[in-house]
């Protein structure tokens, strides 16, 4: 099995980041998450793709890219078994 995942948001188009002190940012827990789950899955032998959006400068620009890489990328299907 093959799939792909992403964290939302951008690295420049962060989202929202939680009062001080403990101040999450999330993109940066989007992608820790993200890859987290990545190796998890990959630790049980799914192929798994991380997509993460490192240049996207407005939210409209970061959901066209997102939807562009994921179909880009090869995966099975969701009917595939």
């Amino acid at each position: 099995m093959k799939i792909v995942i992403s964290a939302g948001h951008s690295s420049i188009v962060r989202g929202a980041d939680g009062p001080s002190p403990w101040g999450l940012d999330e993109f940066d827990e989007n992608v820790r998450v993200t890859e987290r789950v990545g190796e998890l899955l990959r630790s049980v032998g799914v192929g798994v793709d991380v997509v993460i959006d490192t240049h996207s400068d407005d939210q409209d620009e970061n959901l066209n890219w997102l939807i562009a890489e994921h179909n880009r990328r090869t995966r099975d299907s969701a009917h595939a078994r």
